[in-house]
């Protein structure tokens, strides 16, 4: 494991001894073995067709599903939970919005209006604060069908603006940081299923770019956005209290602050007592099935996937412990960086440990994790390191478009894809923190006086 992080995001002038020292081979079949490699990634680099290939066996696959299933069945199910809870809103049922009985009779008119027939499934509630049913609301006037393509739609273009602001702020080329998000499987989850990571995509890049500019007002209020889900804010606030952004600190507390206010207002004292309750049947026993633990890409997934007992406490002692664990050696990390906490490195493992240190992250969250890869290329472009470009965009097809897609075509559930995931998101975690600590070295090897400055104690007593 270290030497293939050693080897993606290290430098050239150690990869053929990163394996080596590992043990792995002896120097000379090392150093071919590099240059076979760095030729096949450089082929498979130039040879984009695998994510055209990528992109089309996702419109043939939810053409297929369309097909079979209809509209809402799996194809936009996520966004049919959205778009109910806005019509509560809007019909003045607001306090009924986490009452899941409620929210099946006004699911089940659109559900029998497209023909679908859910069967043993279990129904799909809304979980979310109002602000996402809030956020959906002007899309009823179009109805279900042209509402979620809207939203689809919405969430694209979110992350297209995305990208562009990324390339023209940071002054890199457009070509990397797109061919890394596009073709992946995450999202195309997002887009898929209906679900609100695009417009949380373009709110963390608004948040990192002010944040690196030092505009921390107006980073504060892009990072509340997350308030849609709750969860994804543990680590951004973390990281803003470390690295002593007090002023976009506050300014995301109090932004927060005025969201939940706002929607306990709206739902009233029996809409927040079902919130609770609701809240606590998803986290228990029976939730764990019901939210797809398994195909998620977080602490909680792999402490579940180690650990497949009905001792929930345990899971749960053992999720919290981890997760501090993480949020520990990330935080230590942060502080390495010092005043290159708000360069590219920190930022990238910020994307990453948001998602990981998430309770509640499914698999199209890794979306927002990709960021992590996007901010280590835009790293390597900087810096003018081609080969380390090549390395990450094919890493990021392997790990999250190509596999992930094959294995969800064969097994059609998330589980899989989830567990491939979650290896490539430690392994960008391992990434960002190499590349923090390599920064971190040479600013101190560029400040350490050299030999020759350095004059005996007898010539300064003298002088």
């Amino acid at each position: 494991m270290e030497a293939l992080t050693r080897y993606a995001c290290g430098s050239d002038k150690w990869h053929a001894t990163c394996f080596y020292e590992a043990g792995i081979a002896e120097p000379g079949l090392a150093t071919r073995v590099i240059e076979t490699v760095d030729h096949l990634i450089h082929e498979a680099y130039r040879a984009r067709r695998w994510l055209f290939i990528a992109v089309a066996a996702q419109i043939v696959l939810v053409a297929g599903l369309l097909h079979v299933n209809g509209l809402f069945d799996h194809v936009g199910m996520d966004f049919l939970t959205s778009y109910t809870a806005a019509e509560m809103i809007r019909d003045g049922a607001a306090t009924d919005l986490y009452d899941t009985r409620a929210q099946w009779e006004f699911q089940r008119p659109i559900i029998e209006s497209h023909n679908i027939e859910w069967g043993d499934r279990v129904m799909h509630p809304y979980i979310a604060p109002p602000s996402l049913g809030i956020l959906a609301t002007p899309l009823l006037i179009l109805g279900p069908s042209l509402a979620y393509v809207a939203w689809a739609a919405l969430n694209l273009s979110a992350v297209g603006l995305a990208i562009w602001l990324l390339v023209r702020r940071l002054g890199i080329d457009w070509h990397a940081p797109l061919v890394v998000v596009a073709g992946s499987l995450p999202l195309f989850m997002v887009l898929m299923l209906g679900q609100v990571e695009g417009l949380l995509f373009l709110a963390f890049v608004v948040f990192a770019l002010e944040l690196r500019e030092g505009r921390e007002l107006r980073a504060g209020l892009a990072l509340a956005v997350f308030a849609i889900k709750p969860p994804l804010l543990l680590a951004p606030l973390l990281y803003l209290a470390i690295t002593g952004r007090r002023r976009a600190t506050w300014t995301t507390i109090v932004a927060t602050a005025g969201q939940a206010l706002v929607s306990i207002a709206l739902v009233g004292p029996k809409g927040v007592r079902e919130y609770v309750e609701l809240s606590q049947r998803m986290s228990g026993p029976d939730g764990t099935n019901v939210t797809n633990v398994w195909g998620m890409v977080n602490i909680r997934s792999i402490v579940v996937r180690a650990f497949p007992t009905d001792e929930h406490l345990l899971i749960n002692a053992t999720i919290v412990f981890l997760t501090g664990l993480t949020l520990a050696a990330t935080c230590w990390f942060w502080r390495r960086a010092g005043h290159d906490a708000a360069g590219a490195p920190s930022l990238a493992l910020l994307a990453v440990t948001t998602v990981l240190t998430s309770y509640h992250a499914l698999y199209h969250t890794t979306t927002i994790a990709l960021l992590g890869v996007v901010f280590l290329v835009a790293h390597a472009l900087i810096n003018r390191e081609e080969a380390r470009v090549e390395r990450l965009t094919v890493f990021t097809w392997a790990a999250f478009s190509l596999l992930p897609l094959l294995t969800f075509v064969t097994v059609q559930t998330s589980k899989v894809p989830a567990g491939i995931g979650l290896t490539g998101l430690l392994l960008v975690w391992a990434m960002a923190a190499s590349a923090i600590a390599q920064q971190a070295a040479d600013a101190e090897e560029v400040s350490r006086p050299s030999r020759s400055e350095l004059r005996p104690w007898y010539v300064v007593v003298r002088e």
